[in-house]
């Protein structure tokens, strides 16, 4: 059997195909780089888009920061106007309190006043009345107090308006303590006013005098007055609710 010899027509057939076939191939390659181009056109915008969500992202969170610095700012000034008034509170109260102590006669006072020197006469026969009594001593440190005295002390010891005076003839007890001539009283307070109140007319001192004790008062210039050494005790009083 003889085989034909392929006709024309199939050779055409045959360029087609093959031409079609590098069509094809030239399509697909045209497509994918206009697809690369179009990815390398888009990349740059959506980085831009990426950027500027960043940038508002950062922008959010630096306002936040802001408004919790200013926050951290105020309660800064708040706590330091605490410490302030703190420290006011405290300089008002450690004042109050230094002159509670010295109303209490907690605290060793000085200043100018007078002393009165009380004791025995001597000379001349003794009067019935011229042994010291615990009631002259009182008696005197009541004069002072009235004359407008800050501060008394007998014979060293600070007494207040609250002290206790008792004994049994030259025996003399002061809140407790026993103290015996001659005595000495001394007073803080304006001098002029003391000592006009000790040289009143027909006054304390006056009849002190008249049953033969012996009475001087002078100036002092400057003076100690020792703190309040007895308890302060409170048995039977208590605040008021």
């Amino acid at each position: 059997m003889t085989i034909a010899p392929p006709t024309r027509a199939r050779w055409d057939v045959a360029g087609i195909a093959v031409a079609a076939l590098l069509l094809g191939f030239l399509l697909v390659l045209q497509l994918r780089s206009v697809r690369d181009v179009r990815a390398e056109r888009e990349l740059p915008s959506r980085r831009a888009e990426e950027l500027v969500a960043l940038l508002s992202q950062a922008d959010r969170a630096q306002a936040a920061l802001h408004v919790e610095v200013d926050d951290l700012r105020r309660r800064l000034h708040e706590y330091e106007q605490l410490v302030i008034q703190g420290k006011e509170i405290n300089a008002a109260l450690a004042g109050e309190v230094e002159q509670y102590h010295v109303i209490l006669g907690l605290t060793p006072l000085e200043g100018e006043g007078i002393e009165v020197l009380l004791r025995p006469g001597r000379g001349g026969p003794p009067l019935p009345g011229s042994v010291i009594q615990w009631a002259d001593i009182a008696g005197v440190a009541n004069e002072l107090w009235a004359a407008g005295a800050e501060a008394v002390a007998i014979n060293g010891q600070r007494i207040l308006g609250r002290s206790a005076f008792s004994g049994v003839g030259p025996r003399v007890l002061i809140d407790g303590m026993q103290q015996t001539p001659p005595f000495r009283v001394f007073a803080i307070g304006e001098a002029a006013a003391l000592e006009n109140m000790m040289y009143a007319r027909d006054g304390f001192v006056d009849g002190l005098r008249a049953v033969g004790l012996e009475v001087r008062v002078q100036r002092a210039a400057i003076g100690k007055v020792p703190a309040y050494r007895a308890p302060l005790v409170f048995r039977w009083a208590q605040p008021v609710p």
